[in-house]
């Protein structure tokens, strides 16, 4: 699940820097983190805390959806963890 997550937020941080056009510093500057911290994040070593969470997924076009999508994968990975146990 934390891969996933990971994933997930890199996504939007990408998604989100690509379309302010900023630099990875402006985006570091923009999410109030280290500009290291800030390329952790995009190259999925690192994942992020609830305040840079919360500020890039406001910042999505359609932030309930990103949630949804959020939602459904990780119930996804609960069920097929889960399968085995349940029977």
């Amino acid at each position: 699940m934390e891969i996933l997550l990971k994933q997930e937020f890199r996504v939007m941080a990408l998604r989100s820097r690509e379309r302010h056009r900023l630099t990875q510093s402006g985006m570091a500057e923009a999410l109030c983190m280290s500009t290291g911290s800030y390329s952790e994040i995009e190259a999925g070593v690192s994942g992020v805390g609830l305040l840079t969470g919360i500020l890039l997924l406001s910042d999505q076009e359609d932030p309930h959806a990103c949630l949804c999508h959020i939602k459904e994968e990780l119930r996804a990975i609960y069920e097929r963890e889960t399968a085995g146990v349940l029977k």
